[in-house]
């Protein structure tokens, strides 16, 4: 604008100089010089009010847009942080019932492994085994299944019912979601039955306790336990997996990797495996 101005004074001065060398004559010499600087003075400072008008209208203009750029730029950021806070509670959902998907399906199998061993004995005139007998993994007891009549009738054969009845009690806080108190009762199983052949379920549902409760530290022993004390445990591929989904939970990504990985390695063509191809391929997404 100081610009402007600056030029209109030196044409001003301009047309003062250019007057007064013009001669002077009669009645037909023309307008009055001074008439015509006023007249050339009046014309420059018309153009210069047009030019503030001009630019008050493109500052006016620049304000609003920028106005609506923070606004948008504001409403942005509050919906990302919507998205990112549904995302992070989908993702504790998914984690949850993932859990539940993968223990429906560990019982459908036991269940079939036990109704399998069971229809042979039957077909060979033998009495149906228990199912402590039947050697099934025992991670749970099947919905309804408390041993019954014929645990009863081999007692004299199969393990004693204590620690059998003790597992079963602690996997039923489990079922009901009770997980602070599945937490008590599998750590008082393994303090009462060290060397039961259920100690390395107990370990890995103790882990699992810990896990959904977020307590991923102490999930993490528990979980490492399994791999040290029970290496051949049927619960070793799911425990390791988990070892791996703990890490991520924690942030310690590079760890979380290599967990992932040593479950496609150790445990290849397994369920266990494809849940940590797909962990993999989210923290490749992710960035992570």
């Amino acid at each position: 604008m100081t610009g402007v101005r600056s030029v209109a004074a030196v044409i001003a001065f301009t047309l003062v100089l250019g007057a007064c060398q013009l001669p002077r004559g009669g009645a037909d010499a023309g307008p009055d010089p001074q008439e015509r600087l006023q007249q050339r003075l009046d014309a420059v400072q018309q153009d210069l009010a047009g030019l503030d008008s001009r630019l008050s209208e493109i500052r006016e203009e620049r304000q609003a847009e920028t106005t609506g750029i923070r606004e948008s730029l504001e409403a942005l950021t509050v919906e990302v942080e919507e998205l990112r806070q549904q995302v992070r509670e989908q993702r504790g959902q998914l984690e949850v019932t993932q859990h539940d998907l993968e223990r429906l399906k560990e019982r459908q199998r036991r269940l079939y492994e036990d109704l399998d061993v069971r229809l042979r004995a039957l077909e060979k005139g033998e009495a149906a085994p228990s199912r402590a007998e039947a050697g099934g993994d025992r991670t749970g007891p099947p919905s309804g299944e408390t041993g019954g009549a014929d645990e009863a009738d081999d007692s004299t054969e199969s393990e004693p019912a204590g620690p059998e009845e003790a597992y079963q009690a602690a996997f039923s806080r489990i079922e009901n979601n009770e997980y602070e108190a599945a937490a008590e009762a599998f750590r008082s199983f393994l303090e009462d039955y060290p060397d039961s052949d259920l100690a390395s379920n107990a370990l890995y549902w103790l882990g699992e306790s810990h896990y959904v409760m977020r307590d991923f530290e102490r999930a993490l022993g528990e979980f490492n336990k399994v791999l040290q004390n029970h290496p051949d445990s049927g619960k070793a591929a799911a425990a390791l997996l988990k070892i791996g989904y703990s890490f991520y939970e924690l942030g310690e990504y590079k760890s979380a990797r290599e967990a992932l990985n040593r479950v496609g390695d150790r445990f290849p063509d397994t369920s266990e495996a494809r849940l940590a191809k797909k962990r993999l391929e989210r923290m490749d997404e992710e960035g992570n």
